[in-house]
């Protein structure tokens, strides 16, 4: 178990590196009774990721992280979150931030992996599911107005554009 002190209150960016052999890694929030909530990390092998911690309100106190090589676990406040504004290109989990207010359309262009693929929104008001598919492809979907959060999670590679 991992005691963590959040960088401030709410929800946080959570970064985990894994560096170790083929085995099953996985990351848990634990809450002060130390009852599992979110699995954050759910991987084999070496990786790197950064995704949201506590963003439905929950206080995360510990991290149950059970991981058979060496790591490292950041914490961060969401506004240092990488801006998108047009495009980026990217890997792995990562968590965007979209400070538009305007309503947007999201190209999305998974090139790599063979796993699942999600894409969400999280605005001040909302949440939206805006990609779930499988492997390489293209999607396109309408996202509310904003700002918010595009938490992106992939095995492989991916593009993501803007457009009014």
């Amino acid at each position: 178990m991992l005691k963590i002190k959040k960088p401030e209150g709410g929800a946080v960016l959570i970064t985990t590196k894994i560096k170790g052999p083929s085995d099953n890694n996985t990351v848990y929030s634990l809450d002060e009774d130390n009852q599992e909530g979110d699995l954050l990390v759910n991987t084999i092998g070496s990786y790197t990721g950064t995704s949201l911690l506590d963003l439905d309100g929950s206080e995360t106190t510990r991290l149950k992280v059970d991981v058979s090589g060496s790591w490292t676990i950041t914490l961060a406040p969401l506004s240092s979150a990488k801006e998108l504004t047009a495009s980026y290109k990217g890997s792995k989990d990562m968590v965007l931030l979209v400070p538009s207010e305007d309503a947007k359309i999201l190209a999305f262009n998974s090139t790599g992996g063979d796993s699942n693929v999600t894409a969400y929104w999280y605005t001040e008001d909302d949440s939206d599911l805006l990609v779930n598919d499988i492997g390489r492809f293209k999607a396109e979907a309408p996202m509310t107005p904003g700002p918010g959060l595009i938490q992106v999670s992939s095995d492989g590679s991916w593009t993501v554009a803007l457009s009014e």
